[in-house]
C-alpha cells in the first residue's frame, strides 16, 4: 500500500494553508482528503475560516453542500454538459418507487457507514454547515445563501416530500464522508476496491459495474474536453476553455471525465468536480483518491483550480509503496 512521507504532509498543510491566508482574495476555507485503497487516509486538512466574515475556524467536521431543459442533439452525436445525472436519478426513484434520498441512505450510505450525509441535513449538521461564498470580477470575497435553500429550511416530512432529490448536487456531506475519515473518502475508497467498501466489508456495486463505470463512453470524441464551457450565468461559474489539458486523448465514464495529466496521476484516472469549487479524482491504478472542498462561487476559481493540482501533484510526487 502507498503513503505519504512526514515531509510531504508537512509540505501539503502549508500549501493549503498558505491559500486561505488572504480571508479578503484568497479562498476562504477549504478541505482537502487523500486516501489509500485500503481506506487508509493518507492527509486530511481544513484551513481558513468557516466563510467571509466569520471567526469560526474550518475544521474537518463542516459540512460542504454538493431540469427542464430541452435537448439539443441526440446520444452519441456530441458531449455536452448538463442535469444528466438528476434525470438518471429520477429514473431510479420511478424503477424503486423510493425518494432517492431514500434510496441513496438505504443502498449506499448505510452500508458504507456514513452518518454525515444527506439531502436533507437534519439540526447536528445545520450547525456546521460552511457557509457559501462569492468571489466577484475585482477578486473579492462575500457571502452568499447556498443554491439549495430550500432543503436546508424544510421543517416536516410532508415539506420533505415536495423537495426535489437531485442527483446531481442534492447531498450536504463531510469531505471525509465523501472521500475518506472512515467516511466520506469511503465512497471513493470504495471505488478503488470495485465497489466494496474497505471499511465496512460491504459491497453497493458489482465489480463489473465500477469496470464499466470507468470505461470510456466516447471513444469516438477524444478532444471532447477541448469545447470547454461557456459561461452562461458569470455568477455561477467562470468561462472553461478546456475541462482538463492533457497531451493525451480524453474520455468520459458513466458519471465522470477520464483522463491522465502532468500531475502523475495515471491514464484514465476518473475525476470531476462540484459547482461551489470542489474538485475529487480516482486513480484505480495507483490506489489513491483526494479532494479539495470548498464553498466558492463562481465555479473554475483560479486560485482553487491552482491549489488542487498543486495538491494532486504533491501527492503522486511524494507517494511511497509499502
Amino acid at each position: 500500500m502507498a503513503s505519504l512521507s512526514p515531509q510531504a504532509v508537512t509540505a501539503l498543510k502549508e500549501r493549503v494553508d498558505a491559500a486561505c491566508a488572504d480571508q479578503e482574495k484568497g479562498i476562504p476555507g477549504a478541505v482537502v482528503v487523500v486516501v489509500g485503497k485500503d481506506g487508509k487516509e493518507h492527509f486530511a486538512h481544513a484551513s481558513g475560516k468557516r466563510g467571509y466574515g466569520s471567526e469560526e475556524p474550518m475544521t474537518l467536521d463542516r459540512h460542504i453542500y454538493d431540469m427542464l431543459q430541452p435537448l439539443i442533439h441526440q446520444s452519441g452525436e456530441k458531449w455536452e454538459y448538463g442535469v444528466n445525472i438528476d434525470w438518471a436519478g429520477i429514473m431510479v426513484e420511478r424503477v424503486t418507487g423510493l425518494p432517492l434520498n431514500d434510496y441513496f441512505h438505504r443502498n449506499i450510505f448505510k452500508p458504507l457507514g456514513l452518518n454525515n450525509i444527506s439531502m436533507f441535513a437534519p439540526a447536528s449538521m445545520k450547525e456546521k454547515l460552511i457557509h457559501m461564498n462569492q468571489r466577484d470580477p475585482q477578486g473579492h470575497i462575500s457571502g452568499r445563501e447556498h443554491l439549495f435553500r430550500r432543503p436546508l429550511t424544510v421543517q416536516t416530512s410532508e415539506d420533505i416530500k415536495t423537495c426535489f432529490n437531485s442527483g446531481g448536487a442534492g447531498c450536504f456531506a463531510k469531505p471525509q464522508e465523501y472521500c475518506h475519515r472512515l467516511l466520506l473518502a469511503e465512497i471513493l475508497a470504495t471505488l478503488l476496491n470495485d465497489g466494496t467498501s474497505p471499511i465496512t466489508g460491504k459491497r453497493i456495486l458489482d465489480k463489473a459495474t465500477v469496470e464499466e463505470m470507468f470505461r470510456n463512453q466516447i471513444p469516438n470524441l477524444p478532444n471532447f474536453a477541448a469545447q470547454g464551457i461557456p459561461p452562461s450565468k458569470p455568477d455561477l461559474t467562470n468561462a472553461i476553455a478546456h475541462l482538463y489539458p492533457s497531451p493525451t486523448p480524453q474520455g468520459w465514464g458513466l458519471p465522470f471525465m477520464l483522463t491522465g495529466g502532468p500531475t502523475g496521476r495515471s491514464e484514465g484516472t476518473a475525476h470531476w468536480a462540484g459547482l461551489a469549487n470542489l474538485w475529487w479524482w480516482c486513480d484505480r491504478e495507483k490506489g489513491v483518491t483526494g479532494m479539495v472542498c470548498t464553498q466558492l462561487l463562481p465555479f473554475a476559481d483560479p486560485q482553487v483550480w491552482s491549489l488542487w493540482l498543486d495538491v494532486e501533484s504533491a501527492v503522486y510526487r511524494d507517494l511511497v509503496q509499502d
